[in-house]
């Protein structure tokens, strides 16, 4: 009987229910990144994984390891579906008896109506790429949820000057995406190989669709074994999505099936492998807010190509990057001649990027500032 009383005293640690994209993307990335963290141990963690694609068998393994149930909802693209889809969502979270909702994106933020439990809300998408549709889903963030978490100032700024009257500064946190410091490691640096036997590697990784330009991508590789015959280049794509079948066909067109590596879908650890293998990472993209994959190259300490677009050279500056123009691939084979040909200023750029990122986005420091919204909140 006493030991029934004291079992009793003892208040169980509250729950946090995350609500994350189930396909690939960084809300599992961060996800992960922050459950390493010994400070989100403390909490118990539910994931609900929704959207149109399962959720792949690396995130669920990792989450698992952590002691984390989960559970999934699949979405399909009609508007009756979709409220049927936020209706789903909403009741796996009653149903959790949550302490905290965590939406990892805005896509699921009308369940927020249906709960009396706090809420928080990341806004990932890069404002200037968003619908009216993601604004109304932003709008509803705003009235709605507990806290706001934007990524930079930048993307809180712009999404106060379009919401005007409707943005709740109270509410606003900006809290940068961690890297996973303990995968993805700082590559000892090596001067790119000059000799023609030796592969020049080449690595993107991203979601495949229509925002990330690997049409580009593809045609600077072109043009690079025109212009740069000598030497063997090595194109590795990981990811996969809607336009994976476009990057096929640009391969085909441009004759490159020898030069270019489809990976798919990496884990977590297989993607780590693959940049430790890379000599130059590019990221070519109509915009961003803050990409993973470039957190994670960055961590890694290798020099980086990228577009000179929003979300991108607010993280990134010349200091840490070669920057170029968008859906220009004359640019692109211009700045990689020139990291393989200046190793000195290859090993600078990568030096600057590692430090800029050991500094802001570990996560200890990240996971610091989530602990305490969930004091302030709960």
């Amino acid at each position: 009987m006493l030991l029934s009383s004291l079992n009793q005293s003892i208040p169980e640690s509250p729950l946090i229910t995350h609500v994350i994209y189930s396909g690939l993307g960084g809300h599992s990335a961060v996800l992960i990144a922050l459950l390493k963290s010994p400070g989100f141990a403390t909490y118990n963690h539910y994931v609900i994984f929704a959207g149109v694609e399962r959720p792949n068998p690396f995130t669920i393994s990792e989450i698992t390891s952590f002691g984390c149930s989960y559970s999934y909802v699949s979405r399909h693209n009609s508007l009756f579906s979709y409220l049927s889809f936020v209706h789903q969502v909403a009741i796996k979270i009653k149903s959790s008896s949550s302490s905290i909702t965590f939406f990892h994106g805005l896509s699921c933020v009308p369940a927020s109506l249906w709960l009396r439990s706090p809420s928080i809300v990341r806004d990932t998408q890069n404002q200037e790429l968003k619908s009216p549709a993601d604004w109304l889903l932003l709008l509803l963030a705003n009235l709605f949820c507990s806290r706001l978490v934007f990524l930079t100032p930048l993307s809180a700024t712009s999404a106060r000057q379009k919401l005007k009257i409707f943005f709740r500064t109270n509410k606003v946190c900006i809290i940068p995406n961690p890297v996973d410091s303990k995968m993805f490691k700082p590559k000892e640096f090596q001067p790119i190989a000059l000799t023609s036997n030796v592969p020049i590697n080449l690595g993107m990784v991203s979601r495949l669709q229509p925002i990330k330009d690997h049409k580009t991508l593809l045609e600077g590789l072109y043009l690079l074994t025109k212009l740069d015959p000598s030497r063997q280049y090595v194109l590795h794509i990981a990811g996969d999505g809607p336009t994976r079948q476009d990057i096929h066909n640009y391969i085909n067109s441009y004759s490159l099936s020898d030069q270019v590596i489809m990976y798919g879908l990496l884990s977590p650890s297989e993607v780590s492998r693959l940049l430790q293998s890379l000599d130059i990472y590019i990221h070519l993209t109509e915009g961003e807010t803050m990409s993973n994959s470039i957190l994670q190259a960055m961590a890694t300490s290798l020099p980086i190509i990228a577009t000179d677009v929003s979300g991108v050279n607010n993280l990134l500056t010349y200091q840490e990057a070669v920057l170029i123009p968008p859906r220009c691939a004359d640019a692109l084979v211009a700045a990689i001649i020139k990291l393989v040909e200046n190793p000195s200023f290859s090993s600078r750029l990568a030096s600057n990027s590692f430090s800029k990122v050991q500094s802001i986005n570990s996560p200890e420091s990240v996971s610091r500032l989530y602990l305490n919204i969930f004091d302030q909140i709960l």
